[in-house]
């Protein structure tokens, strides 16, 4: 029975603790008018006031965006700042700001009227892509230095590129992004140009003359003309090259297939009989002929 009573005593007491916990969370919720309320992060980071930034756009076309004034920041050319109501923030260069009192960088004499805003915010330009190549190789090349002192390539398209301050404003050949950078950055700003590319001039290649085509001069006395060679023409092949002993047997050969009317000439008429014989021999047919001019001796 002990042991039941110390169970229940604990179980009052547990729900006695429940219940002032409830109680003191009602009592705070009271005195912050009956609900918690959650500060978004963004809040937090608003220091100043929300005022109206106006800047030219990559088009030339003026546009307007609200701001925190106390967020921004200078750093050479570049201003950053922070947007209202948002955790987004804005990087301008400091030329195509329009009112850079505004944010307390720089009054403006007497600002001229600015144009009504259009209803629909084109975005600023990209200030440099984050990849170190971009856009198809067809297009111009352009290097640069980032922010991190790498050197990085744009294959760009000449149509547009524009000038803005001391930025250039150009997109990538193939992608439809257009990104802002730095002139001081851009390693080889000749290609910027749009200049034709010239041509070199094209030589004309005079036609090669005609050749001239000499018959062969053949050693003036007796010819053996051989007509036909057998199909088994292993002796005869022996034939000539004692006749021709300087030649290899595939020159031989050469010249029983294509020179075999012109191949032996030179001879007197007796010596011209007695190599016609041993071509036959070997059953080779064979014609005589006597030249006009008598042979050399």
């Amino acid at each position: 029975m002990t042991f039941l009573a110390d169970i229940e005593f604990g179980f009052w007491v547990l729900i006695g603790i429940v219940w002032g916990v409830v109680k003191l969370v009602k009592l705070f919720s009271d005195e912050n008018g009956g609900s918690t309320k959650v500060t978004p992060s963004w809040k937090s980071r608003q220091r100043g006031n929300r005022v109206r930034l106006t800047y030219i756009n990559a088009s030339g076309a003026h546009r307007t965006v609200y701001v925190d004034a106390a967020s921004a920041t200078r750093t050479g050319d570049i201003v950053k700042v922070n947007l209202w109501n948002s955790s987004g923030k804005m990087e301008l260069v400091f030329d195509i700001i329009k009112n850079p009192e505004a944010i307390g960088m720089g009054t403006t004499p007497a600002p001229e009227p600015l144009p009504p805003v259009l209803e629909e915010e084109d975005e600023p330009p990209i200030l440099e892509p984050k990849a170190l190549e971009l856009g198809e190789a067809s297009g111009r090349k352009l290097i640069y230095t980032q922010r991190g002192g790498k050197l990085a390539v744009i294959f760009f398209d000449p149509a547009t590129v524009e000038h803005v301050g001391n930025l250039v404003n150009l997109s990538p050949m193939g992608i439809d992004e257009r990104y802002a950078i730095a002139l001081g950055k851009i390693i080889n700003p000749e290609v910027l140009e749009n200049k034709l590319e010239e041509l070199p001039p094209v030589l004309l290649t005079p036609e090669p003359p005609t050749p001239e085509v000499i018959e062969p001069q053949l050693p003036t006395g007796t010819r053996v003309l051989i007509r036909r060679v057998p199909t088994d023409s292993y002796e005869a092949v022996q034939v000539m090259r004692r006749l021709k002993p300087r030649l290899s047997t595939f020159e031989i050969f050469e010249l029983l297939e294509q020179e075999r009317l012109t191949t032996l000439t030179g001879y007197d008429h007796d010596e011209a009989i007695r190599v016609g014989g041993e071509l036959e021999t070997v059953g080779c047919t064979v014609d005589i002929k006597r030249d006009k001019n008598k042979p050399r001796r």
